[in-house]
């Protein structure tokens, strides 16, 4: 959302894009690229002197940080405590294929992006499940770097079989599974809007989906302890075949979750 006073300023190389979805006060027709550098030009060296509006944005981000940090990690795991575990013990290179769901927005929250195309989402089109497959592409390209796909329990059943594909062309991806044996993201929503505890079509077994890596043909193991996860992600990243970590985590609604039925309430 942006405020009504603010000023919008569109650079595309396709004309008809402007003013698709919102007026635009200035609309440039260019690459990117090139009218980011030619504004960066323009600019000169002249420090921009952000004063109040700066420390303020640090003054929330500091907030934020505090905020992610207070959850425990007492099982089942708190997703948010199991990300940090999680963001000391993956590798520097890492490269990251997301999926959608709570438990994905806990660790969107809490991972950074550190590289060029080592952040790899869903898209526009919110394909929901594809984190899997995304990542077998991810490690087609780099196939010396580690890859990591994030999913829930509800979105990986949409390419579950891919973990055979994963295993046949012997790419080393390493699964991890959220499993709060549910479609989170949709019982908070409806639990939300129907202030009841009961919902409808949510729930899911808390199934052994690292048996499932091993059944064809990978590795895999069970996590449900804070103290677990380092050396887990370990032996998952060293194994040298596809490997499958199913985390036990509690369903807990993710900042984004709440965004959203913030915005259904106003």
């Amino acid at each position: 959302m942006f405020p009504a006073d603010s000023k919008i300023v569109q650079i595309d190389v396709h004309e008809p894009e402007f003013g698709m979805n919102r007026r635009v006060d200035e609309a440039i027709l260019c690459d990117a690229r090139a009218a980011l550098e030619a504004l960066t030009a323009a600019a000169g060296r002249e420090r921009w002197a952000a004063g109040a509006w700066l420390s303020r944005v640090r003054e929330l981000q500091r907030a934020w940080k505090e905020r992610l940090a207070q959850y425990d990690g007492e099982a089942p795991l708190h997703p948010a405590a199991f990300f940090r575990a999680l963001r000391e013990a993956l590798p520097p290179d890492v490269l990251y294929s997301w999926d959608g769901g709570d438990f994905a927005h806990w660790g969107r929250a809490i991972l950074p992006a550190r590289q060029a195309g080592g952040w790899l989402r869903l898209g526009p089109l919110g394909t929901i499940g594809s984190s899997l497959p995304n990542a077998l592409a991810l490690q087609l390209a780099h196939p010396r770097r580690p890859v990591a796909a994030i999913t829930g329990d509800g979105a990986l059943g949409f390419y579950l079989a891919e973990m055979d594909s994963a295993v046949r062309h012997k790419l080393p991806i390493v699964v991890i599974v959220g499993n709060d044996a549910g479609w989170g993201l949709e019982r908070e929503l409806q639990t939300a809007a129907t202030g009841s505890a009961e919902t409808v079509a949510c729930e899911l077994q808390a199934a052994r989906y690292d048996v499932v890596m091993q059944g064809f043909g990978g590795g895999g193991e069970t996590v449900e302890r804070v103290e677990e996860v380092g050396p887990a992600v370990r032996r998952a990243f060293a194994a040298g075949r596809p490997y499958c970590l199913n985390v036990r985590v509690r369903g807990a609604r993710s900042p984004f979750t709440e965004w959203q039925i913030a915005g259904k309430r106003r």
